[in-house]
């Protein structure tokens, strides 16, 4: 519910589905790719969370596309 009809602020958002691509390099020069998808389908809000943070808990480097800006304020504020 936001109380007008501009963009709700970051406490009144609800993760419904959230998904990460890695990208692993090995020794022989080649790379492991996978992605994975969690969303309320399978789980609750808390273990989407759980499951990102896990994702991405031993990586060098992180991309979203507009990250900075709603998708890890979101998920901090969750």
């Amino acid at each position: 519910y936001a109380p007008s009809d501009d963009f709700a602020p970051f406490p009144l958002h609800a993760i419904a589905c959230a998904s990460a691509f890695s990208v692993t390099y090995m020794a022989d020069n080649h790379c492991l790719y996978a992605i994975e998808s969690f969303s309320l389908g399978r789980m609750s809000e808390r273990a989407i969370i759980a499951s990102v943070e896990e994702a991405v808990s031993e990586a060098s480097q992180v991309c979203t596309f507009n990250g900075y800006g709603f998708d890890l304020p979101v998920l901090v504020t969750r």
